[in-house]
């Protein structure tokens, strides 16, 4: 499926939805922030756990991509946000981020249950963004050069357009990666320059909250 990938939009609608009912929710003063992202947080685990006793055929590719596992992620770093960005006074080397992200990669082995995957696996990733907010020394430095910066700014673009290309390499024989790599960056790259940031900066000048 050469657009099949963006089924990721719409956990992130999903997750956006939610979070928009919580704050609706907070301005009322029916619940608190952190009270409630922590309910939608503990739900994605519950069941993340469940399908993962049920073990069912195709679990990777039915359950394990549903907005209610697939959230965690971004709920995490909600949950971080919405209880005033919390990090142990003793981790405060320089060294966290980056041992957290090797360790999130590590966590993703292909053998690894898909729960540790997800919960440990993705939490290293989240637990490495919040620790880049708390001490961002060296790591953060080399994050911020300026080729990586760019490329960062781009990503979302070129990851909707890199699929189709993936999809034409290995159709047939004989196709080159280098011009489907090549290809991919260059619709990725159009698609952020004539699309994504006009729209963004339409959208921010004429529907960002003037308060």
């Amino acid at each position: 499926m050469p657009f099949g990938h963006i089924w990721s939009l719409s956990v992130e609608e999903h997750s956006y939805i939610a979070l928009s009912l919580v704050a609706i929710a907070v301005r009322k003063g029916w619940v608190r922030a952190g009270a409630g992202v922590g309910a939608l947080f503990v739900f994605v685990i519950a069941c993340t756990l469940y399908y993962q006793w049920l073990n069912p055929p195709g679990l990777a590719y039915a359950q394990w991509l549903h907005t209610e596992v697939a959230a965690y992620g971004l709920l995490a770093t909600a949950l971080w946000v919405a209880a005033g960005k919390p990090w142990p006074a003793q981790i405060t080397s320089t060294w966290a981020a980056p041992a957290l992200l090797l360790a999130g990669i590590a966590l993703h082995w292909w053998s690894s249950p898909l729960a540790v995957q997800r919960l440990l696996g993705v939490g290293c990733f989240a637990a490495s963004m919040a620790a880049l907010q708390v001490n961002r020394g060296w790591f953060a430095r080399v994050l911020s050069w300026q080729p990586l910066r760019q490329m960062g700014l781009c990503s979302f673009s070129v990851y909707l357009w890199q699929q189709p290309f993936y999809v034409w390499l290995h159709g047939g024989e004989g196709r080159s990666p280098w011009l489907a790599l090549a290809l991919g960056m260059a619709c990725g790259l159009a698609s952020f320059y004539w699309v994504e940031r006009p729209a963004r900066a339409y959208l921010n000048a004429n529907w960002r909250s003037k308060g």
